[in-house]
């Protein structure tokens, strides 16, 4: 199972591998994929500002995220209000977003894999010896 961060399934889909050669992307599509409830907020709020920065034109917007069809993605379910609390100090302790600190705390959860290219994200996970790719 991999969590993957909206900071690395931007990259691939708008096609910048510079940094994701060490990734296989069959391999993406052989594992199940889960992400936090703020997941698809982050991709179409990331692909929007390329939109508004001229990088991406509308017209290829479906085709762009067609390219998630190809894998296996469950959207977990919002947190609870009594999550909030820990939440903010787990993100508080690693010095991360709260967004951020979701994708760590469900990787730890479901002893999964975290695929993402946000240096605080890994950094934190170094020291939490959650799985990371790219490595």
């Amino acid at each position: 199972m991999i969590v993957l961060d909206a900071s690395l399934v931007i990259e691939w889909l708008l096609g910048k591998d510079s940094a994701l050669t060490d990734i296989p992307y069959a391999e993406l599509t052989q594992h199940q994929i889960v992400v936090p409830s703020h997941w698809p907020y982050e991709v179409a709020n990331a692909l929007w500002t390329d939109i508004r920065g001229k990088k991406v034109q509308v017209e290829r917007l479906y085709d762009i995220v067609g390219r998630l069809d190809v894998l296996d993605i469950k959207v977990e379910p919002a947190p609870n209000p009594d999550d909030i609390g820990p939440l903010a100090v787990f993100a508080a302790t690693h010095e991360l977003t709260a967004y951020d600190a979701g994708y760590i705390q469900l990787a730890i959860g479901r002893r999964a894999i975290l695929a993402t290219l946000d240096n605080a994200m890994r950094r934190a996970v170094a020291a939490l010896v959650v799985p990371l790719i790219p490595a």
